[in-house]
């Protein structure tokens, strides 16, 4: 038990070592200098729009939501593979 305490002992006065030199260090060295500035994000343009199909209207567009299955599990979705 003695011995464990020595060792604590030991690490308390090496960490309060070792912030003062951190401490140390931080106020007589200056701070690192970037080389060069950061460059920001570039962003992309959009894609470019397609050219309007005779199918493109609202009105005449539908679109089929309704799936029904017949028991069992459910078909995998497109593009699925094993």
């Amino acid at each position: 038990m003695a011995r464990l305490v020595g060792l604590s002992d030991d690490i308390r006065k090496e960490r309060r070592k070792r912030i003062k030199e951190i401490e140390w260090e931080n106020r007589v060295l200056s701070p690192p200098i970037e080389e060069h500035a950061p460059r920001p994000l570039a962003i992309e343009p959009p894609p470019p729009l397609r050219p309007r199909q005779p199918w493109d209207r609202e009105e005449e567009r539908y679109i089929e939501r309704e799936v029904i299955y017949k028991g069992g599990r459910p078909p995998p979705p497109p593009g699925w593979r094993r």
